[in-house]
């Protein structure tokens, strides 16, 4: 397995039936199945936008299921994610997005209809996730596909 998506990708194959994601709260109960299409569906809107290898996406989401569906399907065509804390103040979320050099900001608005992307950045990670920055300002961590694997076997 080369990717996130593909480890997904695999396991909703041979378990498309069995629970994948269930959010009470949310009243969201997704077999693989369904999330392989949902995750199919917007990995096509993000691609005829004109997203693919060497852009990063922000995705401004609170704790909720399109979070998942988002990383997965942007993980599949070779985009990186930055997921963004919804609480960060102006200051924050300013200096979080220019020192990233997102090519684009997804809210919870605009899922079913992501904005077009900025130029790409060369990015090559999974995601950038960035610290608190309780001491200092946020710092960046790119962690790559085989961190995310490498996490899940564990």
């Amino acid at each position: 397995m080369t990717t996130v998506f593909t480890a997904f990708e695999r396991t909703a194959a041979a378990h498309g039936g069995k629970p994948f994601l269930e959010m009470p709260a949310w009243r969201v109960r997704l077999t693989y199945a369904d999330a392989a299409t949902q995750v199919s569906d917007i990995a096509k809107r993000y691609r005829s936008r004109g997203f693919g290898p060497g852009y990063r996406v922000a995705l401004k989401l609170e704790t909720r299921p399109e979070f998942l569906l988002h990383f997965l399907a942007l993980n599949a065509i070779g985009v990186a994610v930055l997921p963004l804390n919804p609480d960060y103040r102006t200051a924050e979320l300013e200096y979080v997005l220019a020192h990233s050099e997102a090519s684009a900001v997804v809210s919870a608005q605009e899922l079913d209809d992501p904005p077009s992307p900025g130029k790409p950045v060369g990015a090559a990670e999974c995601a950038l996730l960035y610290t608190s920055g309780t001491t200092g300002r946020p710092k960046g961590c790119l962690l790559s596909n085989d961190y995310f694997l490498n996490v899940g076997q564990r």
